[in-house]
């Protein structure tokens, strides 16, 4: 006897009405599929995506430059032995908004002498301070140093000599008033307040944060310090 067979039941058939959501709610309920952009418009959404990147990207820039940093490119000799002649270095622009010049740091500010030119130099004396170059060395005088301290500057070579650039030898400070000099002291080599005075406050860019060029020398620019002269300095001058 043979066994009994399994039949195949027969396709259903579906008729047109049954995938017309008009006619079939049930079908409403599939999500139709959506219709895919042309190639021009794939070509301008993107374009778009990158002219917004670059928009951003220089509306950051702006920012940055106008408000936290600028570069600015060492020119001279003023500098040496610490910065050369082309050295490209970040400048901190916020560092004296929030906080006060210190001795030892390495500014960029608006020459007195040419308003519309950038110097870069060291920050030596500080506001109520008085600054006398005696003996081919800095000395400082200040509230808690009556009797004056040679400044110790470990960062210029051995032997180096500061010496006047003009008769004036003192410098008394006044409040928000800076004495800055280059660290070539070779004469003639460096326009400084040994030739024009004191730094008013205001000349102020910022501090010299980080040197970027030459790659060998990359880094952030090292901070000074003066073990024998840790006071700030006063609003009031000294009487040395």
């Amino acid at each position: 006897m043979a066994k009994d067979q399994k039949q195949t039941p027969p396709p259903i058939r579906r008729k047109s009405s049954d995938f017309d959501p008009t006619l079939n709610p049930d079908f409403a309920t599939v999500p139709a599929e959506a219709e895919q952009p042309s190639s021009s418009e794939r070509a301008l959404h993107a374009l778009w995506e990158i002219a917004k990147t670059v928009a951003f990207i220089i509306i950051a820039a702006v920012i940055i430059r106008a408000f936290l940093l600028q570069p600015f490119f060492v020119q001279g000799e003023s500098m040496e032995s610490n910065f050369h002649d082309g050295n490209y270095l970040l400048v901190n622009q916020l560092s004296y908004k929030l906080g006060k010049p210190e001795r030892g740091d390495v500014v960029v500010f608006k020459a007195p002498p040419e308003p519309d030119t950038n110097f870069i130099k060291r920050i030596i004396g500080l506001p109520g301070e008085t600054v006398e170059l005696r003996n081919n060395q800095v000395i400082i005088f200040n509230a808690e140093h009556r009797d004056g301290v040679t400044l110790d500057e470990s960062y210029e070579p051995a032997g180096v000599k500061t010496l006047p650039e003009i008769s004036q030898t003192k410098w008394e400070l006044g409040p928000d008033q800076y004495f800055v000099l280059g660290d070539n002291r070779e004469p003639e080599k460096s326009s400084d307040s040994r030739a024009w005075g004191i730094l008013p406050k205001d000349n102020l860019i910022g501090k010299a944060w980080i040197r970027v060029y030459p790659l060998a020398e990359v880094g952030v620019v090292k901070h000074e310090r003066y073990p024998d002269l840790s006071f700030s300095g006063a609003t009031l001058l000294a009487q040395p």
